[in-house]
């Protein structure tokens, strides 16, 4: 019988939370609950549970609601999933569009990317890339089809990709770090007009150098995916110049840029009366300021946090179609109060320029 260990590490792997699984079983959520707390599983629902993790762990989908995005087939391999994950055709295509239509939310240490309705499932791989594995809809009652939403896929990949890239940037950054830190531990300063004896100095030598495996762990906990702030790092190289240690600044400055590159933008999206499936016809992203000058004068209303359908008997909108601007988490923009996706009152696609 699987106990409450083995059935917390099932949800884990199989990144489902409580709701999820208790939904997928057929069962309340408290029953869920009191397997977590050490109550006996019933049979079926650990059958379930093996069942589940076996065809994960061949990157086959086993949620009635989601697909395999490759098989065993040499022109879909070719197109998902090279050995290395080889992602340069696929990323050349979707940049050749200008870019993914809508952002997707990537948690690398879930191995999940999801946006507003549909979700990608990956593993991470070794040698630091990924092979994606399930793609699942929730907004339409018909299965996923990959033929169909093969640009959306594409998009969800390409966002992953990125995230890939900037963790292995800021991880490749604080390891520079780290090495020159501890290749340099040695040459401490004086404090003052006095040399530091011999025992003070092995003592900051240490400290510094543990400050370097501190650096280390953080370089290690980015690449997991795990959330990593600058705050961490000027932490750790504060503790650094405080035992007499130093920093390169130049390679102080790539940590910094690994951390913030880019300025805060929105997106502006093009979207038809009618299902979201096809709907969006043109999505690019805008500064700020580029993006207030172009609805400047037009009121903003209010869709949601997640992008819906646009009911064609509304009068509220212009149409056939529509510009709706999403506002990201944390950024400020004139005449939204809140972050999500607003369409911008009777401003018709034509006269954006593109």
């Amino acid at each position: 019988m699987m106990t409450a260990i083995e059935v917390r590490e099932a949800l884990t792997k199989l990144r489902l939370d409580q709701e999820e699984a208790a939904t997928l079983l057929g069962v309340a959520p408290r029953s869920v609950r009191r397997w977590l707390q050490g109550e006996a599983i019933p049979g079926p629902a650990e059958a379930a549970f093996r069942a589940w993790l076996k065809l994960d762990a061949r990157g086959l989908a086993w949620r009635p609601d989601s697909v395999t995005l490759f098989e065993q087939n040499s022109e879909r391999i070719a197109v998902y999933r090279h050995e290395a994950m080889k992602l340069n055709e696929l990323l050349g295509r979707v940049n050749a569009r200008g870019g993914p239509r809508l952002p997707w939310n990537v948690d690398i240490a879930a191995g999940r990317a999801s946006m507003e309705w549909a979700s990608l499932s990956f593993y991470k791989l070794q040698n630091g890339g990924f092979s994606p594995a399930t793609y699942r809809r929730r907004d339409q009652d018909a299965p996923p089809d990959i033929d169909r939403d093969r640009d959306l896929i594409e998009d969800g990949l390409f966002c992953i990709a990125q995230a890939f890239q900037k963790c292995d940037r800021r991880a490749r950054a604080l390891r520079a770090v780290a090495a020159y830190v501890r290749d340099n531990a040695s040459v401490v300063g004086v404090r003052g007009s006095q040399m530091l004896d011999v025992d003070k100095k092995q003592e900051c030598v240490r400290n510094i150098e543990g400050q370097a495996d501190r650096l280390e762990i953080l370089a290690t906990q980015t690449e997991s995916g795990d959330r990593t702030t600058y705050a961490q790092f000027k932490k750790i190289s504060d503790a650094i110049t405080q035992s007499g240690g130093s920093i390169d600044r130049t390679l102080v400055s790539e940590v910094a840029r690994s951390f913030f590159e880019g300025t805060p933008k929105v997106r502006l999206i093009f979207l038809r009366t009618g299902r979201l499936d096809g709907a969006i016809t043109w999505s690019k992203e805008y500064t700020i300021d580029e993006a207030a000058d172009i609805v400047a004068g037009y009121r903003l209303v209010l869709m949601g946090e997640r992008l819906r359908p646009i009911n064609g008997s509304s009068h509220e909108f212009a149409d056939p179609q529509h510009v709706v601007v999403h506002v990201p988490e944390g950024v400020e923009f004139r005449g939204a109060d809140r972050a999500g996706y607003y369409v911008v009152a009777d401003l018709h696609p034509k006269q954006v320029r593109q």
